[in-house]
């Protein structure tokens, strides 16, 4: 447990070095490893945000409302990742409330609109999460030929978590419905 308001250290992260050298704009105490890594996170997002020769690589949905129930599914199972050797996890009445929706909406506004102004002026490739599951093959080839590193055959063993409908969601046609309204 930390308990500073200005620190300077330096660690191993994931065999990462990382070296934090001011925190004294932050205000309140730092309580926990969460808070040094948001911590972190907010050093390296200042940094990359400041290098506009830093590309960034930017993996999107096509539709909120499907993030936000991928989301959901994800917080009820507990699973996070889904690969060949993961467990198929049955999800059925699952019910999000429409202020859950609403409030995640307005984030996701809010985090697009941040996201946009920091990283306006970097070379940037959106990659959409429906077309990387429906064409992995083309779209790692894009982002290698983006990077302008050479080509090689990439693939993941990650797989699509959900189940592709939304049988699950007891409520789909409600929050579907504020959906269409909210754009």
């Amino acid at each position: 447990i930390i308990k500073s308001k200005s620190l300077k250290s330096s660690f191993r992260y994931n065999g990462i070095f990382v070296e934090i050298i001011d925190l004294s704009d932050w205000s309140g105490e730092l309580h926990s490893i969460s808070n040094i890594l948001i911590v972190v996170v907010k050093y390296f997002f200042d940094e990359i945000k400041q290098n506009q020769e830093v590309k960034i690589i930017h993996l999107e949905r096509l539709n909120d409302l499907d993030t936000f129930i991928s989301h959901k599914h994800a917080e009820f199972t507990n699973q996070w990742s889904k690969n060949n050797y993961s467990p198929d996890m049955k999800v059925s009445g699952l019910k999000p409330e429409l202020s859950e929706l609403k409030d995640f909406l307005m984030e996701s506004v809010r985090l697009k609109k941040s996201i946009s102004e920091a990283f306006g002026k970097h070379q940037c490739l959106h990659v959409q999460y429906e077309k990387l599951v429906k064409d992995q093959s083309d779209c790692l080839q894009k982002v290698q030929s983006f990077l302008k590193v050479p080509q090689k055959k990439l693939f993941t063993i990650l797989k699509k978590q959900g189940p592709g409908n939304y049988d699950h969601v007891s409520n789909y046609g409600e929050l579907s419905a504020f959906y269409e309204s909210f754009r």
